[in-house]
């Protein structure tokens, strides 16, 4: 069997840097405000408000996110 979870999370954390990223009430808030547009993905949804709420840069090659308001790399 391979790494656990709790491993993988530790070694991604600490090697690359890398950080989970908890629902919070704020970004359920950009989510309410999302335009619903075409694509009607709820957990794309969920991560795209995400993205808006944190002024993160989204990373995805779905063109159906291109209409909402959030930087997209990888397009």
């Amino acid at each position: 069997m391979g790494a656990s979870l709790s491993e993988i999370d530790r070694q991604l954390s600490e090697h690359y840097l890398f950080r989970r990223l908890d629902v919070l009430p704020f970004h359920l808030d950009a989510l309410r405000n999302l335009p619903l547009k075409d694509h009607r993905d709820p957990f794309d949804r969920l991560l795209v408000s995400q993205a808006i709420a944190e002024e993160m840069t989204f990373v995805s090659r779905d063109g159906a996110l291109s209409g909402y308001p959030v930087r997209i790399e990888w397009q």
